[in-house]
């Protein structure tokens, strides 16, 4: 297929007015992930809803926010995120909060009170807290506010646990993948082969991926995965450095497909369904937030150049 005119939003194939379908300035991946790719072939309506919908709770996914932190990648204020939290339980069943430190992953006791029968209770704090005496003042106080009276009797005993074992449990959301897959390819796709593609099957499958409709690809198309691969430090010989983001549309037995790659760790395959004239690659440096828009062959020789700079 011959690129066409882009004068239709790639996410809802509308054309490109003056009203709500206004076209604005668009990041097929999301500028939280330090993207500096943008389009402004996007209607400003599916650019607001998409943003909600996608670009938002996938930068909140649990790994996303410990690859920002680790890497201090800045969002689109400039802010650098803390260190992501998860809420877990020691064998004995305390609760605790496991910091995802860049340093290392910690855990940090719940402040708790635990009646103990007998007109006794137990205070526990972590030692670790900024002050955790005014954490055990703060329970104790609570405490003989809920009473009535005053605590007369307090002991206070440390306690260490060495190499703690922690469970922890989290939800994953199975659908955000496969929409963050379908808006990275349904822009690129629309960048290389213009509005005359958006008219096609594979395009309106990847349309109601993005906007969680009931769908099925045609043959000999599968449904999206559910999740990325994480890749092998010796992936792609090692040339991808995270956390650069890479983002390449290249050919293959049933048209072009995309795949994307992000933090130079994590990469998730969406077929395109129609060949391309130029296989394409974005390369994306979410530190210095700038990006490169180039020909497969000009990225291969880039990798090349790199490899051997490794080497030397």
């Amino acid at each position: 297929m011959k690129a066409t005119a882009k004068t239709r939003c790639p996410y809802c194939s509308h054309r490109l007015d003056g009203g709500k379908r206004r076209p604005s300035r668009e990041h097929p991946l999301s500028e939280t992930l330090g993207s500096s790719w943008n389009r402004w072939e996007t209607c400003d309506a599916c650019n607001r809803e998409l943003g909600k919908l996608v670009d938002q709770p996938f930068a909140d996914k649990l790994w996303v926010r410990e690859q920002r932190h680790f890497h201090q990648i800045r969002d689109a204020r400039g802010r650098l995120p803390g260190p992501p939290e998860l809420l877990g339980e020691l064998e004995d069943g305390t609760p605790v909060r496991v910091i995802m430190h860049r340093g290392g992953w910690y855990p940090k006791m719940l402040p708790t009170v635990e009646d103990l029968g007998n007109k006794q209770v137990r205070i526990r704090v972590d030692a670790d807290d900024a002050d955790p005496h005014a954490v055990l003042a703060r329970k104790r106080a609570r405490l003989e506010k809920q009473l009535g009276k005053p605590i007369e009797d307090l002991s206070v005993d440390d306690q260490t646990v060495n190499n703690p074992r922690v469970t922890v449990r989290g939800v994953e959301d199975t659908f955000l993948w496969p929409q963050m897959g379908a808006k990275v390819a349904l822009s690129a796709a629309h960048e290389l082969l213009g509005d005359d593609w958006l008219d096609t099957p594979h395009a309106r499958w990847l349309q109601d991926v993005l906007w969680r409709r009931p769908t099925k690809p045609s043959a000999p198309f599968a449904p999206l995965a559910p999740t990325a691969e994480v890749l092998s430090p010796n992936a792609y010989h090692g040339l991808f450095r995270p956390p650069e983001h890479v983002v390449m549309v290249l050919n293959g037995q049933h048209g072009a497909a995309v795949q994307l790659v992000l933090f130079g760790r994590n990469r998730y395959l969406v077929p395109v369904g129609t060949s391309v004239d130029i296989p394409t690659v974005w390369w994306i440096d979410p530190l210095s937030r700038r990006h490169e828009r180039l020909p497969f062959g000009e990225f291969g020789a880039k990798l090349v150049t790199r490899q051997q700079q490794l080497a030397a």
